[in-house]
């Protein structure tokens, strides 16, 4: 019954002018991303991947394509549970946006994203993938706050966006998902409500694998 989902951030991304990017559709890997992501496709070489997914945006596909590299019998699926936030401050250049503490949802308002509504989605892409016995381990590339949302919350942290320190009591210990990282859900019941191993690896290399 053992599913396993592994949450892949995507790899760094070419941004000269320093802005948030969110879900701007130009931004695309830089080439120390490609070269992270390539690392994080070896260590996912051996496995026996059943699905690729990823977020709609393009460093996010760059980073599943190098791992299809890997795995070209299966299909890459674009799946908007795993997008980017939509966040009102996209666009925006880094330094006018210190004063947010990194914070990008106090405040916001409907149609942009809260935490809540990231863990919602990715929750419900991650029962959809439980539901199908065919999928036993698959890859999922996605954004730094999707996974720190959906770790906080399965950890019982609490979610407190630009709190980024919290997530070494996750046992991440770059205090946020580092660019290429893999984030691994093991699942080993059918139970909706089970809370799952978490694993982190923030770097292939470095760990020999």
């Amino acid at each position: 019954m053992r599913t396993k989902i592994h949450f892949i951030r995507h790899g760094s991304v070419s941004n000269p002018a320093n802005i948030l990017y969110g879900r701007l559709s130009e931004f695309s890997l830089s080439p120390n991303g490609m070269s992270e992501v390539k690392q994080a496709a070896v260590r996912l070489k051996g496995m026996k991947i059943d699905a690729i997914y990823t977020s709609p945006m393009l460093r996010a596909h760059q980073t599943a394509e190098a791992i299809h590299a890997f795995h070209a019998a299966i299909p890459v699926i674009v799946s908007d549970k795993l997008n980017e936030v939509l966040t009102p401050y996209q666009g925006m250049k880094a330094d006018e946006l210190r004063y947010l503490n990194e914070d990008f949802y106090t405040g916001t308002q409907k149609p942009y994203e809260q935490p809540c509504d990231i863990i919602e989605r990715v929750q419900d892409f991650i029962w959809d993938v439980r539901k199908q016995d065919s999928l036993r381990e698959v890859v999922a590339v996605t954004h730094g706050d999707t996974i720190v949302f959906l770790v906080s919350q399965i950890k019982g942290i609490g979610v407190i966006p630009g709190d980024k320190a919290r997530l070494t009591l996750a046992g991440m210990q770059d205090n946020y998902p580092a660019t290429a990282s893999i984030t691994t859900m093991t699942y080993f019941t059918k139970s909706e409500h089970e809370v799952p191993m978490v694993e982190y690896c923030s770097n292939a290399r470095k760990n020999g694998k």
